[in-house]
């Protein structure tokens, strides 16, 4: 889990900067296998969401942003979301 961490870190130091490097963040829709482009980092990172605003990248043609439980995600590589993103409670568990 200290690779998220330092990565979430990081983020927020470019953002406090005001540094955009227009990172774009994939994860993986577990029932499709698709990949979904995050557009809401922020839910994503927080525990108390239960969704995040995303676009499947499936098809020839564009699609629409839809909202994707955090539950139905995870990482290209097959690693779960870390707990910290998806439990409020992770640390009195």
């Amino acid at each position: 889990m200290g690779i998220y961490r330092e990565v979430l870190a990081s983020l927020i130091a470019q953002e406090e900067l005001g540094i955009n490097i227009g990172t774009v963040m994939f994860l993986e829709n577990k029932q499709t296998g698709d990949l979904v482009e995050v557009l809401d980092p922020e839910a994503l990172f927080n525990p108390v969401k239960d969704s995040i605003s995303a676009q499947v990248q499936a098809g020839q043609e564009e699609q629409e942003p839809a909202s994707i439980s955090k539950k139905n995600l995870k990482f290209p590589s097959g690693e779960e979301l870390p707990r910290c993103w998806v439990d409020a409670d992770y640390r009195t568990n």
